[in-house]
């Protein structure tokens, strides 16, 4: 959160930030859900007890049709320190998460569970994006000043971009 800090100089508690940023993966969790109604994520981090889950709503309602079932959520549970980046693969099938605890994971949004952990960077991961044909995963180290490429079938670092003079908090892809 260091770059928001630089952007934004805001006064306060270290708390605001992780509210900030999980209200943030909380939101980006719920438009999924909505897209997929079959499907309730839950995002999980060291600070946060539970999220709020969504109903699976009959596809063709009729006064006949039984009310609808509250699904149970599903729970992201893997990294060791509070969640940073968040980003969802271009087929929606996958979530890849960026941690202070020096990962990024790569999950299965159906079930919940870590497909892959990209390990590699010596310091917290902030951020992580996908490339548009969702092949590539790319990670941005603030504290070892790297973004680092990953092949996400494989799990391999294909490339580090060094020489950064300052931790790397923003990343993306351009279009082609």
């Amino acid at each position: 959160m260091q770059g928001l800090r630089k952007n934004y100089p805001i006064q306060g508690d270290q708390n605001v930030y992780k509210s900030f940023v999980l209200s943030v993966i909380v939101t980006a969790l719920v438009v999924v859900t909505a897209c997929a109604p079959n499907v309730a994520a839950t995002p999980i981090s060291p600070t946060v007890a539970s999220a709020p889950t969504t109903e699976v709503l009959p596809t063709n309602p009729t006064p006949e049709a039984s009310p609808a079932v509250e699904a149970p959520p599903l729970e992201f549970r893997g990294h060791t320190g509070d969640l940073w980046g968040v980003a969802f693969s271009p087929d929606g099938k996958y979530l890849a998460t960026g941690s202070h605890d020096g990962t990024a994971r790569l999950w299965d949004i159906a079930t919940g569970q870590t497909i892959r952990i990209f390990s590699g960077h010596t310091g917290e991961v902030e951020q992580v994006a996908f490339s548009p044909d969702g092949k590539y995963l790319l990670t941005a180290g603030e504290g070892d000043q790297t973004a680092r490429l990953w092949d996400v079938t494989s799990g391999e670092m294909v490339q580090v971009f060094s020489g950064h003079t300052g931790g790397v908090a923003y990343i993306t892809f351009g279009a082609s």
